[in-house]
């Protein structure tokens, strides 16, 4: 379905990711094909019919608390076609929504009824209403890669990676229609750890520090396998919420939310995030490898500090690489000095369980190159910097040399 004005709150709250990756996947002419192959005509009704025979569909009567959250959704996204409730058995949280011509069925798994409060029904609800209001059931990702069809491995990762994308867009669909960002990040910690106390309390920052914890195993396993999950690590959709919640967009349709950042600086973070996840994302681009950020920030702040460029165009050039935040994360409590940085470059080496590539010491060096460089010259503590790195991953003085003359050409 095209979305329309009665999503118009919503679409203007989309994830760029997702809407760049749809739009250049509906560009390639293959993944165009496959696409079109994968779409069935009659599944909406078929998928009706299934739930009238095997859920219950649900009276305002039986369940006051979701009839609420269906309500306040239908006001908060002025959705005019009826909101059709089924619950089927289920032990985990779930829940699923599609679309017909007269009216939105929505699909709930008993433990989201049992475990949720009314306004974490409400995220969850508007987060599959997030899916509707973007089109992303047009996408069928999951038929596509059922085997029936001849999709490539470059293409299984594209439309994982778009789906993770759309997944960020639908939280935020869901935040909207909560209202807030405790709500959020509570119904995503309940979904994933399965309790539902009566006194539950989730420390929003806590949570999503975990993802750091799983960024840094991550970062040291070196190997990227994740590229095969449909949703994105629940700390790292905590994050994303977090840096939505601090956009001035956000702040336009929540009035808790905090601002004082654009959606445009939000997303650019989370790209950063999700590309953990995506080898194509990692692949695509000087610097963008998050596997690879350990070696080009501490040995970028290394050439910075040992030249004396602690706060110019080297630094500036390091922070475009990696984004600022990253930077600053490191640099909370000031710039340490470049032996400490050359410390931290060998220990992220020594920690890594996989070996680094020719093709990612190539990206390693050309993006900390680009950092020495960033001021027009390379100069001899530069230089010797450079060499000295090379020496402690095995490479070649000679490539360091040619990285040089590039530099200053």
């Amino acid at each position: 379905m095209a979305a329309d004005q009665t999503f118009a709150i919503l679409n203007a709250l989309r994830f760029r990711g997702d809407v760049s990756d749809l739009q250049r996947m509906e560009r390639d002419e293959g993944m165009a094909s496959l696409l079109q192959a994968a779409m069935s005509e009659g599944a909406v009704e078929a998928y009706r019919a299934q739930l009238l025979a095997h859920a219950v569909r649900v009276e305002p009567s039986m369940l006051p608390d979701l009839s609420r959250a269906i309500r306040q959704i239908a006001e908060r996204c002025r959705i005019s076609k009826p909101l059709e409730t089924y619950v089927y058995a289920g032990p985990d949280i779930n829940a699923g929504i599609t679309e017909c011509e007269e009216r939105f069925i929505v699909a709930l798994s008993s433990a989201a009824i049992e475990k949720l409060r009314a306004e974490e029904l409400e995220f969850i609800i508007g987060h599959e209403i997030g899916h509707i209001s973007y089109g992303h059931l047009d996408v069928p990702v999951n038929a596509l890669l059922s085997g029936q069809y001849s999709v490539d491995a470059r293409q299984a990762m594209q439309l994982r990676a778009w789906q993770r994308k759309a997944e960020i867009s639908a939280d935020r669909s869901g935040l909207v229609c909560c209202g807030s960002l405790d709500t959020a990040v509570t119904t995503l910690f309940k979904t994933l750890s399965g309790l539902s106390l009566e006194n539950l309390t989730v420390d929003t920052a806590e949570f999503a520090a975990q993802w750091d914890h799983l960024a840094q195993h991550h970062i040291s396993d070196g190997r990227g396998s994740h590229w095969n999950i449909s949703h994105p690590f629940p700390p790292l959709r905590v994050k994303a919420l977090m840096y939505f919640w601090e956009c001035d967009e956000a702040v336009t349709h929540i009035p808790d939310a905090v601002g004082g950042r654009t959606a445009q600086e939000a997303d650019h973070e989370i790209e950063t995030l999700l590309a953990m996840m995506d080898p194509l994302a990692r692949r695509s681009g000087e610097g963008s490898d998050p596997l690879l950020q350990p070696f080009i920030l501490w040995g970028g702040l290394y050439l910075a500090l040992i030249s004396g460029d602690a706060e110019g165009v080297e630094v500036e050039r390091l922070q475009s690489l990696l984004g600022g935040e990253a930077v600053k994360r490191e640099m909370a409590g000031g710039f340490p000095g470049p032996q400490a940085c050359r410390e931290r470059f060998v220990q992220a080496l020594s920690s890594r369980k996989s070996p680094l590539t020719a093709l990612d010491l190539r990206r390693i060096f050309t993006a900390i190159g680009s950092i020495a460089g960033a001021d027009g010259t390379v100069c001899d503590q530069e230089r010797a910097a450079l060499s000295d790195l090379a020496t402690v991953c095995g490479i070649s003085p000679c490539f360091v040399e040619s990285l040089v003359s590039q530099q200053a050409a």
